[in-house]
């Protein structure tokens, strides 16, 4: 019988210090087996369960996977330019020079793209009518990316409702008050570490 003498530290009668640490490690082996065993023997236990009318797939991982694909056609019925589009609307002469001005402008953190289905697109709330960034996205942008989220997510925030900005979402408050943003997005940050 094994026990707890406080938090964390435990006591087995009968079993000396060598004995729990030869059989810690052995624990620790028979992991490393089984996973090596799981991965052999993974394509014939996915053919037993299909066999049998067992979904491999729990439920909500099938609904979460729709609901991800709904939103991301969501964020992408609200406009994204390709490289193609993007050098039309600049008029560049050369999808390379608009696949360098979006290079730089990506490292200096003043846009962002997303990969979807092998071709970079980039949100068009980005953008003002004539291609150019918008300037006061750069600074809730520079602050959410520093913080590790990637294109989909940034589309996200950028997009939808904020309980930092009464409801509004960040784009469509961009112009009138960027400071609100970059404090949402700085607020936003702060969550998420907490």
């Amino acid at each position: 019988m094994i026990e707890e003498l406080s938090s964390g530290v435990f006591r087995v009668p009968g079993m000396s210090r060598e004995q729990l640490t030869t059989a810690i490690l052995l624990f620790g082996a028979a992991g490393v087996i089984q996973a090596e065993e799981v991965a052999e023997h993974r394509g014939q236990l996915l053919r037993a369960m299909l066999i049998s009318g067992i979904d491999p797939v729990p439920r909500a991982a099938v609904e979460q996977a729709r609901r991800l694909a709904d939103h991301r056609q969501w964020l992408l019925a609200s406009g994204a330019f390709t490289t193609e589009a993007l050098r039309e609307m600049r008029g560049d002469k050369s999808q390379e020079a608009t696949r360098t001005w979006i290079s730089r402008r990506r490292k200096e953190g003043s846009l962002f793209t997303v990969d979807h289905e092998g071709t970079a697109l980039l949100p068009a709330f980005q953008f003002r009518p004539d291609g150019s960034p918008r300037s006061a996205f750069r600074p809730a942008l520079r602050v959410l990316l520093d913080a590790g989220l990637g294109g989909w997510e940034l589309w996200t925030w950028f997009t939808t409702r904020s309980p930092w900005l009464s409801g509004r979402a960040p784009e469509a408050l961009m112009d009138d008050d960027p400071e609100s943003v970059t404090n949402a997005a700085e607020s936003f940050v702060a969550n998420l570490a907490a």
